[in-house]
């Protein structure tokens, strides 16, 4: 897509007399004489000629693509590899990385007193957010709001739903690899092992050790880092990025270089007339540069305003994010220390993830 070293530009032209602004081409003449190319724009991959209005309400034509024509396409190989690579992740750390399986900490006092380790003697409660509600809320429900903004956004046929399948198979495919293979290698008792191990006592006094009466025990020994905190805020955190790129401040910067193609036709001429004055606004996209140059306008303050509301509001999925990992810590799950590791890979896979498929976040 971007294999041509010929760059698209637009130019940015300023209107001292005029407090509007608009955002146009000029590359009308350029995309009028090779139309007709058979060349231009292969697979999706073009421009339009038609002026850009607003980035919220801008779609180009190329970007939809028919069904049919998108199971033949290399998209559609993707989306598959990336699917892959989600199954792959959430298996591997079960045979790879063989759980540690710490010895119960207990003392043995010569008068007979069993003493425990109180930092693993908490009360098993009643879980705040089970393992159904967390995938019901932070993975299919996020998910599914996220296909619906863009549904709404940029249309039913756009690329947009394709980007947002492949973000989530890998951001939690990711987060699923990390938080499983450190649960396994680090095997740290949980605050409420005792209660889940329901350890029987009887050994230590005959002289043995203790041992379980739960057989399952697996899950007292993987306290870190959390995967519920890892899970809700690589979620959240998909939806919150998703948001602010659409309806954020700053959701116009960038926003061009994502509907910018390398056009292979594109001749030199046409980037000679680009004045070298004007503000050159520069991204890098597989080592080849796309310069845009925008007309400089007044957006009213209203608009920065509701913009602003957007923003703050964009955020609310991290609130609930926030609300499973210390709900983790207030249900005897988890320690503080593995809610903030946990969410930190939740957040660092999501981020890195979504720049893969909407590098043009501005705050990225």
């Amino acid at each position: 897509m971007f294999g041509s070293r010929n760059r698209t530009k637009y130019t940015l032209m300023q209107q001292d007399d005029s407090e509007t602004k608009s955002i146009s081409t000029n590359h009308n003449k350029e995309m009028q004489s090779s139309s007709s190319s058979p060349e231009l724009c292969q697979q999706g991959a073009s421009i339009n000629s038609h002026q850009f209005v607003d980035a919220s309400t801008t779609t180009s034509s190329s970007c939809f693509l028919s069904f049919s024509f998108y199971i033949r396409s290399f998209e559609f190989i993707e989306l598959i590899l990336c699917f892959v690579f989600a199954a792959i992740t959430n298996v591997v750390p079960l045979f790879v990385v063989p759980l540690n399986k710490r010895s119960i900490p207990y003392l043995y006092t010569e008068s007979g007193d069993i003493i425990l380790d109180l930092i693993h003697d908490e009360e098993l409660v009643k879980e705040t957010i089970s393992d159904t509600v967390l995938i019901v809320t932070c993975v299919v429900g996020t998910l599914i709001l996220q296909l619906l903004t863009g549904l709404i956004v940029h249309g039913a046929g756009s690329m947009d739903a394709h980007k947002t399948l492949c973000v989530y198979s890998i951001a939690f495919g990711l987060n699923s690899l990390l938080t499983e293979a450190i649960k396994n290698y680090v095997g740290y008792l949980r605050p409420n092992f005792y209660d889940l191990c329901q350890t029987d006592w009887d050994g230590v006094v005959d002289g043995g050790i203790p041992a379980c009466a739960n057989v399952d025990m697996s899950n007292g020994y993987k306290s870190f880092p959390s995967g519920h905190a890892g899970t809700a805020f690589t979620g959240c955190t998909l939806y919150t990025l998703y948001l602010l790129g659409n309806f954020g401040i700053n959701r116009h910067r960038g926003r061009y270089v994502e509907e910018i193609r390398r056009i292979s036709n594109c001749s030199d001429a046409a980037e000679s007339a680009i004045p070298t004055e004007d503000r050159v606004d520069e991204a890098y996209r597989d080592g080849e540069i796309v310069t845009i140059v925008l007309r400089c306008q007044d957006v009213p303050k209203t608009t920065h305003m509701i913009r602003r509301i957007y923003s703050i509001l964009s955020l609310l999925p991290m609130a609930y994010a926030f609300f499973v990992a210390v709900s983790r810590v207030r249900d005897n799950f988890h320690f503080p220390a593995d809610v903030m590791v946990g969410s930190a890979i939740g957040f660092l896979c999501s981020t890195f993830a979504h720049g893969l498929w909407f590098p043009s976040f501005p705050l990225l």
